[in-house]
């Protein structure tokens, strides 16, 4: 397997490469009705502007806006992504028009204020493989909200991650919905928090290399960065169902909320 450039590894480099695959890898049925409904729980009860950051091809973002339409609560829905392919799959999945779409950076740019809830989720937080680069993205968050807005942080499971790799370096490989479909990942976890993945999808015979870094982040390193930027830490739990968290749970949730008017429904 040849090796990546550190260029062709970075988050930006992240939607060219799987925005081709990104459904297969990842179903757009695995975000569940119960999903769906437990973010509406937290989202604040005014919910007139969501944005999403790494929205990629909506398959958060599509769900939820439209469990919005359907009882008919405006909401504008706003996903920001740096990847012109991903944002081409929003559209193309996004055929009632129920997400404005935005190309930028989430590392550096500034987008729309005002917003009563912002989303961080599906581990996009991690991509960010510098403390700093994951701070600013709080400290956007606490910029672009309103007063009692939430921010809604997805990652990894910094436990069960670590669980994963008793010896730096792991492999495996799964079988995807659908026939002769396989996923075989070659992990390296260094020094507890840098992961990087090397994957190969099989499709019928034909092969796709993809590569992929990440930070594993820790809830409490995520507390620090949101008291860091102003924000107060109001829950953690698995998933984005709100479950329990345990040492199995693939995924962390932690709320957070900018001080002023309280809006969490």
């Amino acid at each position: 397997m040849s090796i990546a450039t550190p260029q062709a590894r970075s988050y930006a480099s992240y939607g060219a490469q799987f925005s081709g695959c990104y459904d297969v890898i990842f179903p757009r049925d695995m975000v569940t009705d119960a999903e769906t409904s437990w973010l509406r729980t937290v989202l604040p009860a005014r919910g007139r502007r969501v944005v999403e950051l790494g929205v990629g091809n909506g398959r958060v973002a599509l769900p939820l806006a439209a469990a919005f339409a359907a009882d008919r609560t405006p909401v504008e829905y706003i996903g920001i992504d740096i990847s012109a392919e991903m944002l081409h799959g929003l559209a193309h999945h996004d055929v009632d028009g129920l997400v404005t779409p935005l190309r930028l950076d989430i590392a550096s740019d500034d987008y729309r204020p005002d917003a009563d809830a912002i989303l961080c989720v599906c581990g996009t937080i991690s991509m960010l493989t510098d403390c700093s680069a994951q701070q600013g993205v709080f400290d956007r968050a606490f910029a672009a909200l309103r007063e009692g807005g939430v921010f809604v942080v997805e990652t990894h499971n910094a436990e069960l991650v670590r669980q994963m790799h008793p010896h730096p370096h792991r492999s495996w490989a799964v079988a995807l919905p659908g026939e002769r479909l396989m996923l075989a990942t070659f992990s390296d976890l260094i020094d507890g928090h840098n992961w990087q993945l090397e994957h190969c999808l099989i499709d019928n015979g034909s092969a796709t290399f993809l590569h992929e870094d990440s930070r594993v982040t820790t809830l409490a390193e995520l507390d620090a960065y949101a008291r860091n930027a102003g924000l107060l830490p109001i829950r953690h739990s698995g998933g984005l169902n709100g479950d329990e968290i345990t040492s199995a749970t693939p995924t962390v949730t932690a709320l957070y909320e900018k001080p002023g008017v309280t809006a969490t429904a």
